[in-house]
């Protein structure tokens, strides 16, 4: 028998190619397709539901006809924490997603979820930046002498983009229901407890800093006003709501003197990057009233104040690195009047809310604020407050 050569080697260079095609051209588009699809039943089977009233454990901040959902976690008006009150622990090695305890149903829900936040916010607004993630907080117990004990907080490391997917998430039905009971529940339902332990939370909890500066000047009328902002339509977040004079996450890159990531330095750098390069202030210069988590997100944010010599017309004037995350910058005169009357008027964002109540009862005779906040007409319900009410 004639082996006819040509024919064989012909046969296997097309078999060759055949086999290349297949595993580095057919199969990877199938994957790919595959990818896509199950991504795409993903993304409609991922809807998003009503957020929940708040059980009666969340105990919303209330003052007057002022009502808002957020719940302060620590912290008074009266007796502000200052920088060498609050203890850092940092544990960069811990990163959330990869704890060996970690939720597999999260976990495998969070990259469709993110997905899903990509598609709604203009292309640029969502990066992956690394960020500290506060799984502790505790305050010491009063001294000997009844003064405040000291704060202690601990983070571990999450992603901006598992913040996306598990707070700004908690409403949607992606996950499984235990057992054999078909259908899904929300990431609410399925892992948030109250009362709220920090502690025991699966979700990303980055901290932010919410702070409002104080100007004051005998070279303005009046001499003390404050600055707020309304935020810009191009923002991921609160799109077009008011809020105090600046505010942003926690970083890896805000860190103090001895290397840790510190919302005191992210308070002033923040206000520095949003307002005005001519601000000098220290991280000292920051006062912490507070820390609250917002029910409709459960976000966590530190809260408090500062205060400059430099106008507000020298503040607005100026030039801002980040003047792109602001619509407007605006001069108000420090007093609870106005303040009050604005928040009620307006669309304001919530943790901003508390943080301008908290400064005027840190300054002002409590009985005179309270009054005020009684008389405002009740205009808003808590719910207003909600992100969510701006955008439908």
């Amino acid at each position: 028998m004639q082996i006819n050569w040509p024919e064989i080697l012909i046969g296997g260079i097309i078999g060759s190619v055949l086999t290349w095609l297949g595993d580095n051209v057919v199969a990877p588009r199938v994957r790919k397709w595959w990818k896509g699809w199950k991504q795409r039943l993903a993304l409609r089977h991922y809807r998003e539901q009503a957020t929940p009233m708040p059980p009666d454990a969340f105990q919303m901040y209330t003052l007057g006809n002022i009502q808002v959902p957020v719940m302060n976690l620590v912290g008074s008006p009266e007796t502000p924490f200052t920088l060498d009150e609050v203890h850092i622990e940092y544990r960069p090695t811990e990163m959330d997603l990869q704890q060996p305890d970690y939720p597999g149903d999260l976990k495998a829900a969070i990259p469709h979820l993110t997905q899903i936040h990509k598609q709604k916010h203009p292309s640029g607004t969502v990066v992956d930046n690394p960020l500290p993630r506060l799984i502790g907080l505790e305050q010491a117990g009063e001294t000997i002498d009844n003064k405040r004990g000291n704060l202690t907080l601990t983070f571990g490391l999450t992603t901006f983009c598992t913040f996306l997917a598990t707070n700004r998430s908690l409403d949607y039905a992606a996950i499984p229901k235990s057992g054999l009971t078909p259908g899904t529940q929300t990431i609410r339902e399925a892992f948030v407890r109250f009362p709220y332990q920090l502690g025991e939370s699966v979700l990303a909890n980055p901290l932010g800093a919410h702070m409002l500066l104080i100007s004051r000047s005998t070279l303005q009328n009046p001499h003390d006003q404050v600055i707020i902002r309304q935020r810009s339509s191009d923002v991921a977040l609160y799109k077009e709501a008011f809020q105090v004079s600046s505010s942003g996450f926690l970083s890896t890159a805000h860190c103090d003197a001895g290397g840790v990531p510190n919302p005191f330095v992210t308070a002033v750098v923040e206000a520095r990057e949003e307002l005005s390069h001519l601000l000098d202030l220290a991280s000292s210069d920051f006062n912490l009233l507070g820390i609250t988590v917002n029910w409709e997100d459960l976000d966590l944010n530190a809260y408090g104040y500062a205060e400059t010599g430099l106008t507000v017309q020298e503040i607005l004037g100026s030039f801002r690195r980040d003047d792109f995350e602001t619509g407007k910058l605006l001069g108000l005169p420090f007093n609870p009047e106005t303040l009050l009357a604005h928040i009620m008027d307006n669309k304001w964002e919530p943790v901003s809310v508390v943080t301008i109540c908290a400064v005027l009862l840190r300054f002002f005779p409590q009985q005179r604020v309270l009054e005020i906040a009684r008389r405002l007409p009740a205009r808003k319900k808590f719910w207003d407050y909600y992100e969510h009410s701006y955008e439908h």
